[in-house]
């Protein structure tokens, strides 16, 4: 993930630059670094270990990311991102109107209760971290989580039949959760292969892609 700088304003607040505490290639910290690109936020990247004790000291349950800005610390990702977006001036990404607040609340909530659970502990972590810690990867719960990731993707894939967003005419923080995630299926060989039938998930992960938000936080390759 690569640190961007940039001036950002504030709506009549004195808010610094923001630290975000999180592993380098962690779905989560990269959600939060998207959102203060597309507010304009000044922000760096402290790599950490979740389990340290001076992390759980931020975190009582050892989760990140963890955001320091002006004095404070925050967590958990929908907070921080929500906070962001009300703090700083530039483009909204929590819509105004109800009912499209409510579709990307709805998306958020599928991502962190369904769908990351799923990618990252039925694919992502068994098939690409374990062998770079030295472990074998574990073939039976790769498997048998395929389904199930197929069908979350084959409702996405629905939810973005004739949308350029999944809950407005723009761009929120669903799609920025989303993209995230999905990204991290696409490491994976079966990721691939699932998001090569699935074109509307593609073509809307393509023009995230090009965004210099998803650029400047992209995971290394290999």
């Amino acid at each position: 993930m690569v640190h961007v700088s940039k001036p950002a304003e504030t709506k009549g607040l004195n808010l610094s630059e923001i630290t975000i505490y999180a592993a380098e290639v962690s779905t989560f910290g990269r959600i939060v670094a998207m959102v203060a690109i597309e507010k304009g936020i000044d922000w760096s990247l402290v790599p950490t270990d979740s389990s340290s004790a001076e992390h759980i000291s931020r975190h009582p349950f050892g989760k990140t990311p963890a955001v320091e800005v002006n004095g404070h610390l925050l967590i958990e990702s929908d907070a921080i991102c929500r906070y962001l977006d009300d703090a700083y001036d530039g483009p909204a990404l929590v819509p105004e109107d109800p009912l499209e607040r409510a579709e990307m609340t709805k998306w958020m909530s599928f991502v962190q209760a369904y769908m990351f659970p799923t990618t990252e502990f039925g694919l992502v972590m068994p098939r690409l971290v374990a062998p770079m810690m030295g472990r074998p990867v574990d073939e039976s719960r790769v498997q048998k989580s395929l389904p199930t990731i197929q069908y979350q993707l084959g409702l996405l894939e629905a939810g973005l039949a004739d949308r350029a967003f999944v809950a407005s005419e723009r761009l929120t923080l669903a799609d920025i959760y989303l993209f995230c995630t999905w990204m991290a299926v696409a490491h994976t060989e079966e990721g691939k292969v699932m998001l090569h039938h699935s074109p509307n998930v593609t073509r809307w992960m393509s023009f995230l892609a090009s965004r210099e938000s998803a650029r400047r936080t992209a995971w290394p390759e290999g």
